[in-house]
């Protein structure tokens, strides 16, 4: 009985051990992931005002990509989200190597 006492702490021991560790670990990550998504929030409340201050309906784009015979347009307030939607509609029915974003032009309004 004597030797079977150590023979279970030697057991046991560094299970305990591995867990407060991994508990103390855990709790770091946890608090870093809630301050990493405070920080996205604040980055997300500040693009939103500023493209509320960018985008108030002073101006327009208007972008057009022609390919073989088919010509895709659209218009937005943001040039970029216009030419996504051209690239997204053109990618739909060709390869991508005739839809680039280079290729599309646009006229602001």
């Amino acid at each position: 009985m004597k030797k079977f006492i150590p023979l279970l702490f030697i057991i046991f021991a560094p299970v305990s051990y591995a867990n407060t560790d991994h508990e103390r670990r855990i709790t770091e990550l946890e608090y870093q992931v809630s301050q990493l998504t405070q920080q996205v929030y604040k980055l997300q409340i500040q693009l939103n005002n500023n493209n509320q201050n960018t985008n108030s309906g002073l101006h327009m784009y208007q972008c057009r990509l022609s390919v073989f015979t088919k010509e895709y347009s659209e218009r937005s307030t943001s040039r970029g989200q216009a030419i996504a939607k051209i690239i997204d509609q053109c990618t739909d029915s060709n390869d991508d190597m005739f839809c680039k974003p280079e290729d599309v032009k646009c006229s602001k309004f």
